[in-house]
């Protein structure tokens, strides 16, 4: 288990995917369907997908919850910033059970968002300054998005950060706007316009490490939670760094 720091009291998950991945097998294709049938036995099924190298279902109200499972991968996935992981746990235990398979990686992705008390001119402003230090200047930036490789208590991970506007967080959050892969993007089910802050500081991020050929729900539950509270720090200490420069 990783000794995960505190949340970050200000950056909210819009949305959060889980991917495990594994080497094929001609058994997936029949275990793709007896995971799809012990799901509609257990739960209340909002929408079915199929193909010829998956299969999967949307859950909960609207949809928010997916799981899926491909050729060589399973999907999981809450577009809602305020998921029941407990309730999402439980379907992947279902879907997987005696679903044999030999795993050898796990990713996460999430996208965050933090409000900032700061009007859009000036919270850009002082993010660039602040990330770009000298080049702010040099290169006369008036808007900027920083691409990131690195490696945070030993978890190699990718992120794309920046301030948005209320205006331009539909395309951030739902990846038809970025350099990363959009594939990681499940749409956000936003029902209250007020949780979206006008101006917002936005991390877009991938964490990647190796997974045992036979982990378990709860284990891969317990690795996408830990690092979903290092990705919290992460955004929590870059927002400081913006409102410190606009404080002093």
């Amino acid at each position: 288990m990783i000794d995960t720091p505190p949340s970050s009291p200000r950056a909210r998950i819009w949305t959060r995917t889980l991917t495990l991945q594994w080497r094929s097998a001609v058994s997936h294709v029949r275990g793709r369907i007896d995971a799809l049938e012990r799901l509609d036995e257990a739960f209340e099924i909002e929408a079915f997908m199929a193909g010829e190298n998956r299969a999967g279902v949307l859950l909960g109200d609207d949809g928010v919850y997916e799981f899926r499972l491909e050729s060589s991968s399973l999907h999981v996935a809450a577009r809602t910033p305020t998921p029941d992981m407990d309730f999402l746990m439980e379907v992947v235990e279902i879907g997987l059970r005696g679903f044999a398979f030999d795993a050898y990686g796990q990713r996460a992705a999430f996208t965050h968002l933090a409000p900032l008390p700061l009007d859009y001119e000036a919270a850009r402003r002082s993010a660039a300054e602040q990330l770009m230090g000298r080049a702010t200047a040099t290169m006369g930036l008036e808007d900027f998005s920083l691409l990131v490789d690195g490696e945070t208590m030993g978890v190699p991970y990718q992120a794309e950060v920046g301030v948005i506007s209320s205006a331009e967080m539909p395309e951030r959050v739902t990846g038809r706007r970025g350099r990363l892969d959009p594939e990681y993007h499940p749409v956000p089910a936003v029902t209250d316009p007020e949780m979206v802050p006008e101006v917002g500081f936005f991390m877009d991020s991938r964490w990647n490490m190796p997974a045992g050929p036979d982990v378990g729900a709860g284990e891969l539950f317990q690795w996408w939670t830990d690092v979903a509270a290092i990705a919290d720090q992460l955004v929590e200490q870059l927002v400081t760094l913006v409102d410190d420069t606009v404080d002093r």
